[in-house]
């Protein structure tokens, strides 16, 4: 097993992030406790606790209350199954979970992704596909991906000014802004549930007040500014549709938004006119293939629309070893 520390590490990481518990290697626990004094038990507990349910980030963003319960359970029941006694405070968290009352108001919980030593962010999200008629409310694949790409290319976007197309909750875009330097970002996207979502997580993430508790933005109205470093952050409305994009920028962002062929030609279309508005600019578009079909009429709309692909490669993301492998196509777009 790893050491101790890194250990613990892992598994606070894990805890945040709410990884499916059938992912997580229990065994390893209960080989550890086993070895264990009674004293080094109870110390081994204390600290386990100390780096997951009562975490600094998870006392302030918490995962679900329902997550939270079966995590400490598993880990209950390997302290059993070591003849360890569970110690008193892991009963005394336990049982006030179980008390706890779960919300049936909301759909929404915290999860935090460390995407890098020095890059965590935590996002507000659904654990549902769609909630409240959108797809906008969870953190999809290429997202992922394209924040990989992205840190991976970090000094194309350093001191450049970036639109992100379809931002969603805002992980790609939070990471690039922490990652790469960009002189300006710009989030959209269209239902007010998720520009509400995604202005805070942006407040989360990139204010520097962190004593105090982030206040909901429970209304959209007609957009945020801020910044984080020397990068201005705007989060607006775009409805590709209505809405002529006049944003004049250096690179465009886009993951997983192309998923129906309903909107691709408003897509497009939006695509084209802000690669206009700056001769030289490119886009970078993250598809995962769900729908070999979908992806075909994308490409064939840029075609007809003279958009070139530049280059176009592709890349697996699973987010555990039990959850589907995904394979995500970038692509990247010039006139």
């Amino acid at each position: 097993m790893k050491t101790m520390d890194s250990f613990l590490k892992d598994i606070s990481w894990k805890y945040l992030r709410m990884y499916p518990l059938k992912d997580i290697i229990w065994k390893d626990i209960t080989d550890t406790l086993v070895n264990f004094e009674h004293d080094e038990s109870v110390s081994f507990q204390e600290n386990f606790l100390t780096n997951t349910v009562q975490h600094p980030i998870a006392k302030r963003f918490p995962p679900t209350t329902s997550y939270a319960r079966l995590f400490l359970k598993s880990f209950i029941e390997q302290i059993e199954g070591s003849n360890q006694e569970v110690c008193e405070d892991v009963y005394l968290v336990y049982t006030d979970l179980i008390t706890q009352s779960v919300s049936l108001s909301t759909d929404l919980c915290y999860r935090t992704y460390r995407l890098q030593p020095d890059c965590v962010l935590t996002i507000k999200e659904t654990r549902k596909l769609i909630s409240d008629g959108t797809t906008g409310l969870y953190t999809w694949e290429a997202g992922h991906v394209l924040a990989e790409w992205c840190s991976e290319n970090k000094p194309l976007f350093r001191n450049k000014r970036v639109l992100e197309l379809g931002s969603g909750l805002g992980l790609m875009g939070l990471a690039v802004i922490k990652i790469c330097e960009p002189a300006s970002y710009i989030f959209t996207d269209l239902p007010t549930t998720v520009l509400t979502t995604l202005a805070e997580n942006v407040k989360i993430n990139l204010e520097s007040d962190t004593t105090n508790e982030v206040s909901s933005i429970c209304d959209w109205t007609d957009g945020m500014d801020t910044s984080y470093n020397h990068t201005k952050v705007n989060v607006r409305r775009l409805n590709w549709e209505q809405d002529s994009c006049d944003i004049t920028t250096d690179i465009i962002l886009a993951a997983d938004v192309v998923y129906d062929p309903a909107i691709v030609n408003c897509l497009v279309d939006t695509l084209k006119t802000a690669l206009n508005n700056s001769p030289a600019s490119v886009a970078i578009v993250a598809c995962t293939l769900r729908n070999s079909d979908t992806l075909a009429f994308f490409k064939d709309v840029l075609t007809k629309e003279k958009v070139k692909i530049s280059w176009e490669t592709q890349r697996q993301h699973q987010e555990s070893p039990s959850w589907p492998q995904s394979i995500v196509s970038l692509l990247q777009l010039s006139l």
